[in-house]
């Protein structure tokens, strides 16, 4: 049994961001949820290094950079991060954006007590890189 991801793999498909949030069990248990439903490992970021948290406004921002990562085809790096644990089975952009024609992404909102949320999301037509 997993998550069923409707969406084909990279560079179609990033998922940004996580809410990474530098507690190691909170990030292992995150990073294990985002392995199991996008095996194929799409690049991941987390802006919670640099925001901090943002309680109820963080959804929202977090749609905002994932509709930025869509319109620029770069993924910003996970603050403070270098090296990701060997045990996460995800990508994750670390130290550099990443440069990918990204068409889809997903934006994950882990919250307290168990409060989740996700949405998709597509670039327009005019947006998309070519196939």
């Amino acid at each position: 049994p997993g998550f069923g991801v409707p969406f084909s793999p990279p560079p179609a498909l990033a998922v940004a961001p996580l809410p990474f949030s530098g507690v190691p069990l909170n990030d292992a248990t995150e990073a294990a949820l985002i392995g199991r439903a996008y095996p194929h490992r799409p690049p991941v970021t987390a802006p919670k290094g640099v925001l901090g948290h943002c309680m109820g406004a963080a959804g929202a921002i977090e749609a905002g950079l994932t509709v930025l990562t869509l319109q620029h085809g770069l993924i910003p790096p996970i603050a403070n991060l270098d090296t990701p644990d060997p045990g996460f089975a995800i990508d994750c952009v670390t130290k550099t954006p990443r440069e990918v024609p990204v068409r889809r992404a997903v934006s994950h909102s882990f919250g307290f007590g168990g409060q989740n949320a996700v949405i998709a999301l597509e670039a327009p037509q005019t947006a998309r890189q070519a196939p």
